[in-house]
Protein backbone atom coordinates (compact mmCIF):
# COMPACT_ATOMS: atom_id res chain seq x y z
CA UNK A 1 0.00 0.00 0.00
CA UNK A 2 2.53 2.54 0.73
CA UNK A 3 4.45 1.39 -1.94
CA UNK A 4 2.46 1.85 -4.42
CA UNK A 5 1.66 5.66 -2.59
CA UNK A 6 5.26 6.24 -2.91
CA UNK A 7 5.32 5.15 -6.59
CA UNK A 8 2.44 7.55 -7.47
CA UNK A 9 4.01 10.48 -5.77
CA UNK A 10 7.54 9.92 -6.99
CA UNK A 11 5.07 9.81 -11.24
CA UNK A 12 3.20 13.05 -9.96
CA UNK A 13 6.78 14.78 -9.04
CA UNK A 14 7.99 13.84 -11.85
CA UNK A 15 5.90 14.89 -14.42
CA UNK A 16 5.17 18.08 -12.66
CA UNK A 17 9.26 18.61 -11.79
CA UNK A 18 10.91 17.01 -14.60
CA UNK A 19 14.10 19.23 -14.26
CA UNK A 20 15.31 18.25 -11.32
CA UNK A 21 15.60 14.54 -12.31
CA UNK A 22 17.82 15.77 -15.08
CA UNK A 23 20.58 17.82 -12.76
CA UNK A 24 23.46 18.45 -15.31
CA UNK A 25 23.28 21.28 -17.60
CA UNK A 26 25.47 21.33 -20.93
CA UNK A 27 26.48 24.22 -21.58
CA UNK A 28 27.68 25.29 -25.22
CA UNK A 29 29.81 27.55 -26.91
CA UNK A 30 27.02 29.58 -28.51
CA UNK A 31 25.26 29.93 -25.22
CA UNK A 32 22.45 27.48 -25.63
CA UNK A 33 22.16 25.52 -22.54
CA UNK A 34 21.09 21.92 -23.11
CA UNK A 35 19.46 19.85 -20.16
CA UNK A 36 19.69 16.33 -19.99
CA UNK A 37 21.53 13.14 -17.86
CA UNK A 38 25.24 12.66 -18.89
CA UNK A 39 25.00 8.36 -20.57
CA UNK A 40 28.21 8.24 -21.84
CA UNK A 41 30.90 9.80 -23.79
CA UNK A 42 34.78 9.44 -25.23
CA UNK A 43 37.40 11.69 -26.75
CA UNK A 44 35.11 13.49 -29.50
CA UNK A 45 31.41 13.31 -28.03
CA UNK A 46 28.94 13.12 -25.26
CA UNK A 47 25.79 11.35 -24.92
CA UNK A 48 23.41 12.85 -23.33
CA UNK A 49 19.41 11.80 -22.59
CA UNK A 50 17.44 15.11 -22.98
CA UNK A 51 14.43 15.81 -20.68
CA UNK A 52 11.99 14.86 -23.23
CA UNK A 53 13.75 11.13 -23.38
CA UNK A 54 15.83 11.71 -26.57
CA UNK A 55 19.24 10.92 -26.98
CA UNK A 56 21.94 13.38 -28.37
CA UNK A 57 25.07 13.24 -29.18
CA UNK A 58 26.93 16.46 -28.66
CA UNK A 59 30.59 17.22 -30.18
CA UNK A 60 32.79 18.35 -27.52
CA UNK A 61 34.51 21.28 -29.44
CA UNK A 62 30.89 23.05 -29.25
CA UNK A 63 30.97 22.35 -25.44
CA UNK A 64 32.10 24.84 -23.12
CA UNK A 65 31.49 23.77 -19.86
CA UNK A 66 29.14 20.44 -18.08
CA UNK A 67 27.78 21.98 -14.95
CA UNK A 68 26.64 18.86 -12.94
CA UNK A 69 23.45 20.34 -11.50
CA UNK A 70 20.46 22.65 -13.02
CA UNK A 71 21.00 25.54 -13.27
CA UNK A 72 19.07 29.30 -14.97
CA UNK A 73 19.96 30.59 -17.88
CA UNK A 74 20.92 33.76 -16.22
CA UNK A 75 23.26 31.07 -14.31
CA UNK A 76 24.28 29.46 -17.29
CA UNK A 77 25.03 32.70 -18.81
CA UNK A 78 27.27 34.02 -16.04
CA UNK A 79 29.04 30.72 -16.29
CA UNK A 80 29.97 31.13 -19.96
CA UNK A 81 31.17 34.50 -19.24
CA UNK A 82 33.60 33.36 -17.03
CA UNK A 83 34.54 30.14 -19.01
CA UNK A 84 34.92 32.12 -21.84
CA UNK A 85 37.12 35.23 -19.54
CA UNK A 86 39.28 32.04 -18.54
CA UNK A 87 39.74 30.57 -22.21
CA UNK A 88 40.39 34.31 -23.40
CA UNK A 89 43.19 34.34 -20.41
CA UNK A 90 44.61 31.16 -21.70
CA UNK A 91 44.65 31.64 -25.46
CA UNK A 92 46.50 35.10 -24.29
CA UNK A 93 48.94 33.55 -22.08
CA UNK A 94 49.59 30.83 -24.46
CA UNK A 95 50.33 32.93 -26.88
CA UNK A 96 52.65 35.23 -24.83
CA UNK A 97 54.17 31.85 -24.37
CA UNK A 98 54.76 31.87 -28.47
CA UNK A 99 56.05 34.84 -28.99
CA UNK A 100 58.13 34.92 -26.33
CA UNK A 101 59.45 31.35 -27.07
CA UNK A 102 59.85 32.85 -30.77
CA UNK A 103 61.81 35.45 -28.93
CA UNK A 104 64.46 33.62 -27.62
CA UNK A 105 65.07 31.33 -30.68
CA UNK A 106 65.38 34.55 -32.50
CA UNK A 107 68.22 35.70 -30.24
CA UNK A 108 70.04 32.37 -29.84
CA UNK A 109 70.01 32.14 -33.83
CA UNK A 110 71.12 35.89 -34.14
CA UNK A 111 73.88 34.85 -30.80
CA UNK A 112 74.80 31.64 -33.13
CA UNK A 113 75.07 33.66 -35.86
CA UNK A 114 76.98 36.37 -34.16
CA UNK A 115 79.83 33.73 -32.98
CA UNK A 116 79.69 32.25 -36.48
CA UNK A 117 80.74 35.40 -37.72
CA UNK A 118 83.20 36.20 -35.13
CA UNK A 119 84.83 32.60 -35.39
CA UNK A 120 85.61 33.27 -38.85
CA UNK A 121 86.91 36.63 -38.31
CA UNK A 122 88.95 35.47 -35.51
CA UNK A 123 90.43 32.50 -38.28
CA UNK A 124 90.56 34.85 -40.76
CA UNK A 125 92.65 37.46 -38.24
CA UNK A 126 94.45 34.30 -36.76
CA UNK A 127 95.71 32.89 -40.84
CA UNK A 128 96.72 36.54 -41.25
CA UNK A 129 98.53 36.94 -38.06
CA UNK A 130 100.83 33.12 -39.09
CA UNK A 131 101.11 34.72 -42.88
CA UNK A 132 102.52 37.47 -41.45
CA UNK A 133 105.12 35.86 -39.43
CA UNK A 134 106.13 33.40 -42.39
CA UNK A 135 106.98 36.49 -43.94
CA UNK A 136 108.97 37.50 -41.73
CA UNK A 137 110.59 34.56 -40.83
CA UNK A 138 111.34 34.08 -44.58
CA UNK A 139 112.74 37.63 -44.97
CA UNK A 140 115.16 37.00 -42.53
CA UNK A 141 116.33 33.66 -43.88
CA UNK A 142 116.68 35.47 -46.98
CA UNK A 143 118.75 38.30 -45.39
CA UNK A 144 121.47 35.73 -43.96
CA UNK A 145 121.64 34.26 -47.67
CA UNK A 146 121.32 30.69 -46.85
CA UNK A 147 120.85 27.69 -48.90
CA UNK A 148 119.35 24.39 -49.25
CA UNK A 149 123.12 22.78 -48.50
CA UNK A 150 123.72 25.59 -45.91
CA UNK A 151 121.08 24.23 -43.48
CA UNK A 152 121.74 20.36 -44.62
CA UNK A 153 125.33 20.78 -43.03
CA UNK A 154 124.61 21.77 -40.30
CA UNK A 155 121.75 19.42 -39.30
CA UNK A 156 123.86 17.03 -40.79
CA UNK A 157 127.22 18.20 -38.01
CA UNK A 158 123.93 18.31 -35.32
CA UNK A 159 120.73 17.01 -36.03
CA UNK A 160 117.75 20.08 -35.40
CA UNK A 161 120.80 22.57 -36.15
CA UNK A 162 119.56 23.54 -39.72
CA UNK A 163 115.87 23.23 -39.07
CA UNK A 164 116.29 25.80 -35.88
CA UNK A 165 118.34 27.86 -38.21
CA UNK A 166 115.06 28.35 -40.44
CA UNK A 167 113.44 29.42 -37.32
CA UNK A 168 111.28 25.86 -37.25
CA UNK A 169 111.85 25.39 -33.65
CA UNK A 170 109.35 22.15 -33.20
CA UNK A 171 110.95 20.32 -35.54
CA UNK A 172 114.68 21.37 -34.37
CA UNK A 173 113.57 20.08 -30.84
CA UNK A 174 111.57 17.24 -32.02
CA UNK A 175 114.90 15.82 -34.12
CA UNK A 176 117.57 17.09 -31.95
CA UNK A 177 115.38 14.81 -29.04
CA UNK A 178 114.85 11.75 -30.73
CA UNK A 179 118.52 11.84 -32.14
CA UNK A 180 119.61 11.60 -28.23
CA UNK A 181 117.16 9.22 -27.45
CA UNK A 182 118.30 6.95 -30.42
CA UNK A 183 121.66 7.77 -29.31
CA UNK A 184 121.27 6.38 -25.85
CA UNK A 185 119.08 3.63 -26.96
CA UNK A 186 122.16 2.29 -29.23
CA UNK A 187 124.16 2.78 -25.81
CA UNK A 188 121.92 0.80 -23.67
CA UNK A 189 121.39 -2.06 -26.45
CA UNK A 190 125.62 -2.14 -26.77
CA UNK A 191 125.81 -2.53 -22.51
CA UNK A 192 123.51 -5.43 -22.75
CA UNK A 193 124.91 -7.36 -25.73
CA UNK A 194 128.42 -6.40 -24.40
CA UNK A 195 127.68 -8.00 -21.09
CA UNK A 196 125.87 -11.20 -22.20
CA UNK A 197 128.76 -11.44 -24.40
CA UNK A 198 130.87 -12.10 -21.45
CA UNK A 199 128.72 -13.99 -19.15
CA UNK A 200 128.98 -16.36 -22.17
CA UNK A 201 132.98 -16.36 -22.53
CA UNK A 202 132.90 -17.03 -18.67
CA UNK A 203 130.75 -19.86 -19.06
CA UNK A 204 133.11 -21.26 -21.58
CA UNK A 205 135.89 -20.46 -19.53
CA UNK A 206 137.02 -24.11 -17.29
CA UNK A 207 138.73 -21.94 -14.68
CA UNK A 208 135.44 -19.80 -14.32
CA UNK A 209 133.05 -23.01 -14.32
CA UNK A 210 132.07 -25.28 -11.43
CA UNK A 211 130.65 -27.93 -13.64
CA UNK A 212 132.20 -31.25 -14.44
CA UNK A 213 132.74 -31.49 -17.77
CA UNK A 214 130.59 -35.06 -18.57
CA UNK A 215 131.51 -37.79 -20.38
CA UNK A 216 130.63 -37.77 -24.25
CA UNK A 217 129.23 -41.10 -24.19
CA UNK A 218 126.43 -39.98 -21.46
CA UNK A 219 124.25 -37.92 -24.13
CA UNK A 220 121.71 -36.99 -21.23
CA UNK A 221 124.75 -34.77 -18.84
CA UNK A 222 125.97 -33.52 -22.21
CA UNK A 223 122.16 -32.39 -22.65
CA UNK A 224 122.55 -30.58 -19.24
CA UNK A 225 125.86 -29.07 -19.40
CA UNK A 226 125.28 -27.75 -22.90
CA UNK A 227 121.71 -26.36 -22.61
CA UNK A 228 123.23 -23.33 -20.47
CA UNK A 229 125.77 -22.44 -22.93
CA UNK A 230 123.17 -22.65 -25.90
CA UNK A 231 120.48 -20.55 -23.73
CA UNK A 232 123.11 -18.06 -23.35
CA UNK A 233 124.38 -17.67 -27.17
CA UNK A 234 121.17 -17.56 -28.24
CA UNK A 235 120.47 -14.49 -25.75
CA UNK A 236 123.82 -13.04 -27.05
CA UNK A 237 122.36 -13.16 -30.66
CA UNK A 238 119.00 -11.81 -30.14
CA UNK A 239 120.93 -8.92 -27.49
CA UNK A 240 122.98 -8.41 -31.11
CA UNK A 241 119.86 -8.41 -33.00
CA UNK A 242 118.69 -5.34 -30.70
CA UNK A 243 121.77 -3.25 -31.11
CA UNK A 244 121.37 -3.67 -34.78
CA UNK A 245 117.89 -2.50 -34.47
CA UNK A 246 118.81 0.42 -32.51
CA UNK A 247 121.52 1.85 -34.66
CA UNK A 248 119.13 1.69 -37.72
CA UNK A 249 116.61 3.43 -35.77
CA UNK A 250 119.48 5.82 -34.76
CA UNK A 251 120.41 6.21 -38.58
CA UNK A 252 116.74 6.80 -40.01
CA UNK A 253 116.36 9.64 -37.48
CA UNK A 254 119.44 11.10 -38.74
CA UNK A 255 118.83 10.70 -42.77
CA UNK A 256 115.35 11.88 -41.98
CA UNK A 257 116.56 14.87 -40.12
CA UNK A 258 118.75 16.11 -43.05
CA UNK A 259 116.26 14.88 -45.84
CA UNK A 260 113.83 17.64 -44.17
CA UNK A 261 116.49 20.41 -43.57
CA UNK A 262 117.04 20.10 -47.30
CA UNK A 263 113.30 19.98 -48.68
CA UNK A 264 111.55 21.96 -46.54
CA UNK A 265 114.69 24.99 -46.82
CA UNK A 266 112.52 28.35 -48.18
CA UNK A 267 113.65 28.34 -52.00
CA UNK A 268 113.91 32.09 -53.17
CA UNK A 269 113.80 33.24 -56.82
CA UNK A 270 116.17 34.23 -58.43
CA UNK A 271 117.93 37.89 -57.97
CA UNK A 272 119.94 39.50 -61.18
CA UNK A 273 123.64 40.31 -60.45
CA UNK A 274 126.00 42.73 -61.98
CA UNK A 275 129.51 42.45 -63.52
CA UNK A 276 132.22 44.44 -65.02
CA UNK A 277 133.16 43.08 -68.44
CA UNK A 278 136.33 43.95 -70.73
CA UNK A 279 136.44 42.48 -73.76
CA UNK A 280 138.79 42.01 -77.38
CA UNK A 281 136.78 40.58 -80.17
CA UNK A 282 139.23 40.34 -82.98
CA UNK A 283 136.93 38.47 -85.68
CA UNK A 284 135.41 41.63 -85.55
CA UNK A 285 137.45 43.12 -88.66
CA UNK A 286 136.81 40.11 -90.71
CA UNK A 287 132.79 40.53 -89.60
CA UNK A 288 133.43 44.26 -90.52
CA UNK A 289 135.21 43.32 -94.08
CA UNK A 290 132.79 40.94 -95.36
CA UNK A 291 129.61 43.16 -94.56
CA UNK A 292 130.90 46.37 -95.55
CA UNK A 293 133.58 47.71 -97.97
CA UNK A 294 134.67 50.52 -95.73
CA UNK A 295 138.36 50.17 -94.85
CA UNK A 296 138.17 51.59 -91.17
CA UNK A 297 136.56 49.76 -88.72
CA UNK A 298 135.79 51.18 -85.34
CA UNK A 299 137.09 50.52 -81.93
CA UNK A 300 133.93 49.48 -80.53
CA UNK A 301 133.71 46.54 -82.38
CA UNK A 302 136.99 45.25 -81.64
CA UNK A 303 136.84 46.58 -77.49
CA UNK A 304 133.57 45.66 -75.43
CA UNK A 305 133.21 47.65 -72.38
CA UNK A 306 130.29 47.45 -70.13
CA UNK A 307 128.20 44.96 -67.30
CA UNK A 308 127.10 41.67 -68.01
CA UNK A 309 123.90 40.60 -66.07
CA UNK A 310 123.56 36.80 -64.71
CA UNK A 311 121.16 35.01 -62.51
CA UNK A 312 122.34 33.49 -58.90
Amino acid sequence: MFSKSYFRIFVIFALLFPSLLFSESIILKDGTVFKGKVSSQNAQTVTVRGEDGKVQEISKLRILKIVYKDVSNEEALRIKKDEETKLAEQEQKRKEQAEQKKIEEEAAKKSKEEKEKQALIDAEVKKAENARKEKERLTRIQQRGLGPWSVTWRSAVLPGWGQWTDERKIPAIVYSALFVSSLYLVYRENQIYVNSVRDLNHMNNPYETYLPIPSFSDPIALYFYSKPFEDQRAKVNQNYQNMQLSIGAALAIYLINLVDAYWFHPRFAKTASAQLIFDYNPMARLESGATSSSSSVSAESHWKLGLRFHLE
